[in-house]
């Protein structure tokens, strides 16, 4: 009896653990989704997702009602029987041929009844009821407060029917049930069926008063039952790779007659919007965005199929390992405790194997984390238990020894000892439960520089290995906060080859910084580069360079802490179209100079950074001159570790030196030559060479750079000179490292020299 009572606190407590167990319980049974065997989608379903191909070719969402009443006579004439409909109609309307034309087409469709808390336009009621069915228990049922969503009261008059929309999330936020039946209890109890159950009714010409519900179960036509737990059954999901998918006609080829008419004849069609210009997404264990037709879907499937996921109930399997665990008390008694501990971990792995054969055996999804910890935890109450019965024991025995000396001394019996008992030897532990290329030049309007090319990234084809120039992305707040280490993550900032960067706070120091995170981190080409980078720049201590603060991984995705910069970088500064142009070139070359001087720090220590552009020089202030050199990405270290072969070359098309383009070599100059190409850009708003990729880096061969003063004659011919040194088309003639371009630049920017200029 008293051993009993020990397995039923172990009982008590599994089930008080339920908000701990319970999120392994999820993802427990999503995972077991994947081994189920796959009875495929009926033969007369196809899918008419209005997707971003769709919304690209055919205008923004939604659609003119004239335009949805043309997809829906489309899908007719190619001999769809019934649709599913589940796209807004909230489309423009001129006029109301427009509507009179919707009301015709939706005669073979059936209409969701959205439903949202608190606000919303109230659903007609006429419509409501006329959509309801017989009287259902309720088994989920809207709130006072909440609303009915809808399109208007005409259009559902001429559909062939209607269902509501109600999409309910587990407690993670995951869809893995459909609500087959809503109640409405201010219309007498009437079960209004859901879009998908109403659609499949219509399509086989099932009337509904064929289908019988109750409180556990929804029985459909053909003996097919499915367990409803909380109002819903599980939806007949199969999350392995090789998953069969669903036939699918784009709307846009649809409307544009391109469809093929065999898997639209006879069908039933769900029409549903899948684009990432539009919120009808859902997480759901198929993934974190499955669009809410998609949902519908194999809500259809699993009416058809009646292959459901069926949930054990589950005090069942809690029944049968605590009446096992009673059985094996007499077996266990005598047992080490440590003993009796292992063995409840076994059992309970064992159950657990068990309950991933039951699924693709008998579709049983039998709860794992509760009977699991069941018995884990009985193996460890109980092998307490055998510690204190063996404490007991020895106590007793000693108890004996000490009267069987005193009865020698004595020769009389004595009385029992009282004294407490000694504990003899190791009770026993019980185990812890741890539960750029070449650029497109586009011409932008306005401004001093009107028609001035600015760049953008591509990456062409060709024997480079190319690294894109970084964009620099809209600043949006993202919508929660994230966490990677001590860091919190507010706002995008920008992207690059490599990575995404993005605006944090250092929540120990309270300051901001920029966190660049790789986007490919199971691209050992990629790593390496990332890895290098943090190498190269880990080493400066420069005020002209980006200083790095921290490299380190969250959830196996490397990343760098560095500096922020807030100016933004010069490639921006090339397209704001309110800056006028050309820049002052004494700004300029400034901005330069300080480049040149992190550049300088580089290449004392044998490092070259190879990709010196615009994209990579950020400023300080964005109307200012301190600047800072970034990306190392893919820079040369000194003991002369290089990522690319010989004959190839890596760095950005317009901004290679010739050696670098040829796949030679790179020395300091290299970085010296693309500095040089950017002061140019810099100073006129132009790249001085164009073309195609080809002809770009045959003029980096065999010509020199256009004079910049044929577009900004204020240049001073020392700062020309310069820039021709820089850009030499010999190595052996340039300037040499940073340092020296950064002392060269610091001569022309002398006061005798900007004066001559000023006058």
């Amino acid at each position: 009896m008293k051993a009993a009572l020990w397995v039923l606190a172990a009982a008590v407590v599994s089930l008080l653990a339920f908000p701990l167990v319970a999120p392994v319980e999820r993802r427990a049974f999503d995972a077991r989704l994947s081994i189920r065997q796959d009875g495929g989608w009926p033969k007369d379903l196809v899918l008419v997702p209005v997707n971003d191909a769709s919304i690209t070719k055919l205008g923004r969402w939604p659609w003119p009602r004239a335009q949805t009443a043309q997809l829906l006579t489309n899908l007719r004439k190619y001999g769809v029987k019934t649709v599913l409909v589940d796209i807004s109609f909230a489309g423009a309307s001129q006029n109301d041929a427009d509507d009179a034309a919707l009301e015709a087409a939706v005669g073979d469709s059936v209409l969701g009844i959205g439903y949202v808390p608190q606000g919303g336009v109230p659903f007609d009621r006429d419509s409501l009821r006329a959509a309801a069915t017989f009287p259902a228990p309720v088994i989920a049922q809207p709130k006072p407060s909440d609303h009915f969503l809808t399109a208007l009261p005409r259009f559902h008059a001429a559909a062939r029917g209607a269902g509501h929309a109600l999409s309910r999330r587990g407690d993670d936020g995951l869809m893995r049930g459909h609500v087959p039946m809503l109640s409405l209890k201010d219309e007498g109890g009437a079960g209004l069926p859901s879009l998908a159950l109403a659609t499949w009714l219509e399509h086989r010409g099932i009337p509904i008063s064929d289908v019988r519900i109750d409180r556990t179960e929804i029985v459909l036509p053909g003996g097919k039952r499915f367990p409803l737990a909380g109002g819903e059954i599980f939806l007949d999901m199969v999350t392995s790779p090789g998953a069969k998918q669903a036939p699918m006609m784009p709307a846009h080829d649809v409307l544009e007659g391109k469809a093929s008419p065999m898997p639209l004849q006879g069908a039933m069609a769900i029409l549903y919007v899948d684009s990432v210009f539009t919120h009808d997404e859902q997480p759901s264990p198929l993934g974190p965005r499955t669009a809410g037709g998609l949902l519908h879907a194999y809500a259809v499937r699993t009416f058809d199929s009646g292959n459901a996921p069926k949930p054990v109930a589950p005090f069942i399997p809690l029944l049968a390992c605590f009446a096992l665990v009673l059985a094996s008390l007499r077996f266990t008694a005598r047992r080490p405790p440590s003993h009796v501990a292992i063995a409840g971990a076994i059992a309970a792995a064992v159950y657990s194997i068990i309950a991933i054969v039951l699924v693709p055996i008998a579709d049983l999804f039998a709860p794992v984390a509760w009977p699991s910890l069941f018995l884990v935890l009985s193996g460890v109450v109980i092998g307490f238990r055998n510690a204190r019965i063996a404490e007991v024991e020895r106590s007793r025995l000693r108890g004996l020894l000490d009267a069987a000396l005193s009865r020698a001394h004595a020769k009389t019996l004595p009385e029992p000892s009282t004294q407490s008992p000694t504990r003899l030897g190791p009770t026993g532990g019980a185990p812890r439960v741890a539960v750029e290329a070449e650029e497109d030049k586009k011409t932008l309007p306005g401004g001093p520089a009107a028609g001035r090319r600015y760049e953008r990234a591509s990456a062409p084809s060709g024997r480079g290995s190319i690294d894109s120039t970084p964009l620099l992305l809209t600043t949006d707040e993202l919508e929660h906060p994230v966490e990677v280490g001590r860091y919190l993550v507010q706002r995008s900032l920008g992207r690059g080859g490599m990575g995404a960067i993005f605006l944090a706070i250092d929540q120990e120091l309270a300051r901001p910084v920029a966190i660049k995170v790789l986007h490919a981190a199971n691209d050992p080409s990629a790593f390496r580069r990332f890895r290098q980078e943090a190498l190269a720049v880990a080493r400066l201590s420069h005020p002209n360079v980006v200083q790095i603060y921290e490299v380190g991984f969250d959830a196996a995705v490397p990343y760098i802490v560095m500096e922020y910069v807030a100016g933004g970088t010069c490639s921006d500064l090339l397209r704001d179209p309110t800056v006028p142009m050309p820049l002052p070139w004494e700004r300029v070359s400034r901005i330069v100079e300080g480049v040149a001087k992190g550049l300088g720090a580089a290449h004392a220590m044998g490092i070259v950074h190879r990709d010196v552009k615009p994209a990579n020089l950020l400023l300080v202030q964005r109307d200012g001159t301190e600047s800072k050199v970034a990306d190392f990405g893919i820079a040369k270290l000194g003991g002369g570790e290089t990522l690319t072969r010989e004959g190839s070359f890596v760095g950005t098309v317009g901004y290679l030196s010739p050696e670098q383009a040829r796949g030679k070599e790179v020395k300091p100059s290299s970085d010296v030559y693309s500095l040089g190409i950017t002061w140019y850009k810099l100073l006129t708003g132009f790249s001085p060479y164009e073309g195609s990729t080809a002809e770009i880096l045959g003029a980096q061969q065999h010509a020199d750079i256009p004079d910049p003063r044929e577009m900004s004659p204020d240049i001073p011919e020392p700062v020309v000179a310069v820039l021709r040194q820089m850009t030499a088309r010999d190595p052996n003639e340039r300037l040499q490292d940073g340092a020296k371009t950064a002392a060269a630049i610091a001569a022309v920017l002398k006061p005798a020299v900007v004066g001559v200029a000023r006058r």
